[in-house]
This record gives C-alpha cells, sequence and structure tokens, in this order.
C-alpha cells in the first residue's frame, strides 16, 4: 500500500500589518524599486514552531543567488513594458546583475493584487533519486504606501522513483520598502 507525504506550512498574514485593500484595474502601483533586505528573521514570537523565513527578493522573483556581497546594497525593480511583459530587475548598488522578462501569460492583476508565476517546472525536479513531478511559486504582490507586500507561494508535485506521491506547498509573506 502506497501514501502520500508531504507537508503544509501557512504562514497567516501578520496581524501587525495593515488590512490589503484592492488594487487598481492595471496594478501600476507596484512598479518601482525596492531595498532587498536578504535575511533570514525568525517569526514573531507568537508564531512558535514555525520555520524562519528567507525575506529575499531574489528568492520570490525567481532569480538565483546572488551570492552573500556583505556589505552592498541590493535592490528589485518592477516595471511594466509597453508590449504587455512585466520586467523584473535585480540590482546591487544600483547596477543591474540579473533581470527577467515575463510575458502576459506569467502574469495577471486582480482585486487580490498582481500575480506573478515567477518558477514553474516539470519532469525530473530532484537529482540522485528518479522522480518526476510539476513545481511553481507564485508571488502575489500588493503595495500600500512606499511598502510593497508579497504573499509567496511555492507547490510541488513529486512522485519519488516514478510511483511515491510526495507533495510539499508553503505560503509565506514578506514586505520590501520602497527605495
Amino acid at each position: 500500500m502506497l501514501s502520500a507525504c508531504g507537508t503544509t506550512s501557512v504562514q497567516d498574514y501578520p496581524a501587525a500589518w495593515p488590512p490589503l485593500t484592492g488594487m487598481s484595474a492595471d496594478c501600476r502601483e507596484v512598479a518601482g524599486t525596492y531595498i532587498d533586505p536578504n535575511t533570514r528573521p525568525w517569526e514573531p514570537a507568537d508564531a512558535a514552531g514555525r520555520q524562519p523565513n528567507i525575506y529575499a527578493a531574489w528568492v520570490t522573483l525567481g532569480f538565483i543567488a546572488q551570492g552573500s556581497a556583505v556589505g552592498r546594497k541590493r535592490s528589485f525593480s518592477i516595471a511594466f513594458a509597453d508590449d504587455g511583459a512585466l520586467v523584473l530587475g535585480y540590482l546591487m548598488d544600483n547596477r543591474p546583475v540579473a533581470s527577467r522578462r515575463l510575458g502576459p501569460d506569467k502574469w495577471r492583476c486582480g482585486s487580490d493584487g498582481l500575480q506573478v508565476l515567477t518558477l514553474e517546472r516539470s519532469g525530473a525536479l530532484m537529482d540522485k533519486v528518479p522522480n518526476h513531478g510539476e513545481m511553481q511559486r507564485t508571488a502575489t504582490l500588493y503595495r500600500i504606501g512606499n511598502t510593497l507586500y508579497s504573499k509567496r507561494v511555492n507547490d510541488s508535485r513529486i512522485k519519488l522513483l516514478h510511483v511515491l506521491p510526495e507533495q510539499h506547498y508553503r505560503v509565506q509573506w514578506e514586505r520590501f520598502q520602497a527605495d
């Protein structure tokens, strides 16, 4: 008999943060440049037992790790191109080091925010063990004042040895200050 295994971790929206209100019809208010703290703070004391978060825009927006770069200013930009693409940039000391251009099929705007598909993979997802599956990461972005709020969702479904099901689902909230 085969049984499914996996993990689920859903962080509630922090009560101390302001309520998220509806976005404009085009979500253009999220455009701008934001500071990436690239830190791993612990959850507030009232969330005992939770895993530490990584507040790092490069993870949320689907960039590869940009190294430790101690002492360098990290930031990221969000822009809307005239052709309908969403352009994400990653900067160190105000210099571009990476960028992504996402077509209209990879993002949507709604009253719940700007939802961006930042990672999508299928096929073999792990090394050393025969497997196949699917993995997605989305970031839903909201801007209130000078702060960008992000709901990051990681969802993966894998079959180890092509038969043993494994699923992982994680929701994490982050916030980034405008630069």
